[in-house]
């Protein structure tokens, strides 16, 4: 949760308070996305898959809600993956 905080904070400075769109928003997205698997050395399409349906939707419910939300979803994730 911490490096996607940094790359969405970073990207959000940069745009200096302007509404982010069209490329920006997409390298804004991709930045919080993609650390979050490549660390795990998957192969490319297990990277990809992983990106999509974990990665995607934890940044979503990170800029949209809050932090909280994303860090309680990823804690209900991490317990239905044990199971």
């Amino acid at each position: 949760m911490a490096f996607r905080s940094v790359f969405m904070a970073y990207c959000v400075y940069f745009s200096h308070g302007e509404k982010m769109k069209g490329f920006s928003l997409f390298t804004m997205y991709f930045m919080m996305i993609a650390p979050h698997t490549v660390a795990y050395e998957y192969d490319l399409k297990i990277t990809v898959a992983a990106d999509v349906i974990f990665g995607l939707i934890l940044a979503v419910l990170h800029r949209k809600r809050d932090i909280a939300s994303a860090i309680i979803t990823r804690g209900v994730m991490d317990m239905f993956m044990l199971i």
